[in-house]
């Protein structure tokens, strides 16, 4: 019998060695889950989160209560959704017994992270689907670096198909075109062109585009040189990367247009050579911040191919043009020789050695005449004979070169020349020369003489001008000669081809004296408006060394 007061003691239930090896490996189990270096999920078969690992949430960065509130197809990016469900189709099908795939996962931010996905069934012991055992490693960085090591290799095809087509043109129109059409495919902007500078005459012109679409710019669009960047920028090669062109202050006209046709972002590239800077190259889109640093470091080893290859074509160019024209003013050199000694040879034969055939006639009359008083009529006559010759031969002399050139110097010289030219063709021509006095070398005093003589032949000749003026100033270290008309005017460009086909000495004549001392000579004409002859000459490299 028990006393009232006792309690009866409670026994633990022992636990079998099967339960305690059970719970092991469950604790086992759970611990080898979480600890995985790469993701690990059990997901129901509509999708749902039933467990996920730590780094699963870590890799999406979602918590364990967020990840398990989901469905795999809320963190699948939709384009790899259907995938993923067919391989799954098949596999609680028994059609396959795993599957492996890469796909994107949407992280908690949005951001795309790519996985590789390996997925196992499990089933129960009637073999009824339970559920799903996925293992997701994170791919990203491999992804990055692939895609980077495409784009790379992109641009790498890109840059050499670039530089074939450069390569395959000769006209800068042509390269630029070729190079444009490229460019595009590599860097995805609405609207390219290519823009070359003329410093002389202060313009830009487009020497081509490309465009999705309408062009904005078409070819040969004309531009002072103000309007699309300030001068002080002229030769710094440096590129402009605006973002939003709409929050400059005080865009320039070219930026004005591109923002009235809907641009927003614009990359501009010098094509920069040898100091000298050739043009740019402009990519414009109608989003904001279009370019990133890939487009911007494509974009200038693009501009640099094509500056070069630009600048090659025209230093060809000139060089194919200069050997024209020395072939061309050496042929008609040749021909302008035999035409001078063809007019001497008629003046000796035909003019001073008829008047020496009628000097020695009378001679010979005067020898044979036995009456000596009637000599006076002779000899009288045969001086003026003679008188005559004299002077032949001292125009003759003095058209192939004046004497007063090398005794009194070029002003002297020149206004000589004037004054024959005004009594014979009554044109009213006018020289100034502020200095009074010229201290030229001999070679530069007959390069202008020449070129003054050229210059007046063709307004005689072509111009139909009634006034011309001259403007001979010595400078410091420059002379400077100007020749003014106000004739008919005419094409230069046009006369300028024709002159390289040989039918113009003059033009090339000029222009050739003017290269053999260092000067540069600049023709400036308008059909209506005369003409205008520039001659610069810098002294210091044309004085001979003593």
């Amino acid at each position: 019998m028990l006393e009232a007061n006792s309690v009866t003691p409670t026994t633990q239930p022992e636990i079998s060695q099967e339960q305690q090896a059970l719970q092991e490996s469950q604790e086992l189990f759970y611990a080898t889950f979480e600890q995985m270096v790469v993701g690990f999920a059990h997901i129901a078969l509509d999708g749902q989160f039933l467990r996920v690992n730590h780094k699963f949430c870590e890799m999406l960065g979602y918590t364990h209560h967020q990840l398990l509130a989901k469905r795999i197809q809320d963190i699948t990016h939709p384009h790899d959704l259907e995938t993923d469900l067919g391989l799954l189709h098949q596999l609680l099908q028994a059609e396959i017994r795993t599957y492996s795939i890469e796909k994107r996962y949407i992280n908690h931010t949005g951001i795309v992270v790519w996985g590789k996905l390996t997925v196992s069934l499990v089933s129960s012991g009637n073999k009824q689907p339970k559920y799903l055992v996925t293992v997701i490693e994170n791919i990203s960085d491999r992804k990055r670096t692939e895609a980077s090591l495409q784009r790379y290799n992109q641009r790498v095809l890109g840059l050499h198909a670039i530089d074939q087509a450069i390569l395959a043109e000769k006209a800068p129109q042509d390269i630029a075109q070729a190079a444009l059409c490229h460019l595009r495919y590599l860097i995805a902007c609405q609207q390219a062109m290519v823009v070359l500078f003329d410093v002389p005459t202060n313009e830009a012109r487009v020497i081509s585009s490309a465009a999705e679409g309408e062009v904005i710019f078409t070819e040969n669009t004309l531009f002072s040189l103000e309007q699309i960047f300030h001068l002080s920028e002229l030769h710094i090669n440096k590129f402009r990367h605006i973002s939003d062109l709409t929050t400059l202050v005080m865009p320039c006209l070219i930026s004005q247009q591109l923002i009235a046709a809907g641009m927003r972002s614009s990359l501009t590239i010098p094509l920069f050579v040898e100091g000298t800077t050739l043009g740019e190259l402009l990519l414009v889109d109608p989003k904001v911040m279009a370019f990133n640093s890939d487009h911007v470091s494509i974009a200038c080893e693009v501009a640099d191919h094509l500056a070069i290859a630009i600048q090659n074509t025209r230093l060809f160019n000139r060089v194919q043009s200069d050997c024209e024209r020395l072939q061309t003013l050496s042929s008609r050199l040749l021909e302008a020789q035999e035409t001078e000694r063809r007019y001497i040879a008629h003046e000796l034969h035909d003019e001073i050695g008829q008047a020496l055939t009628a000097v020695k006639i009378n001679l010979q009359m005067l020898q044979r005449s036995p009456n000596k008083l009637d000599d006076r009529p002779q000899i009288e006559d045969s001086i003026a004979i003679v008188d005559q010759a004299l002077q032949q031969v001292r125009h003759l002399s003095l058209d192939l070169r004046p004497s007063l050139l090398d005794d009194l110097g070029l002003q002297a010289a020149l206004r000589w020349y004037i004054d024959r030219q005004i009594q014979r063709t009554g044109i009213h021509i006018e020289l100034r020369c502020p200095s009074s006095e010229l201290s030229l070398p001999p070679n530069i005093g007959t390069a202008c003489f020449r070129i003054v003589q050229e210059a007046l032949t063709n307004v005689i000749r072509h111009a139909q001008a009634t006034s011309v003026i001259i403007i001979l100033q010595q400078r410091e270290n420059s002379f400077h000669l100007l020749i003014q008309d106000n004739g008919i005017g005419f094409d230069v460009q046009v006369a300028k081809t024709q002159a390289t086909h040989g039918n113009s000495l003059g033009l090339l004549g000029m222009t050739e004296r003017a290269l053999l001392v260092g000067g540069q000579l600049t023709i400036t004409s308008v059909p209506g408006n005369g003409t205008e002859i520039y001659l610069r000459l810098p002294l210091i490299a044309c004085v001979p060394s003593p």
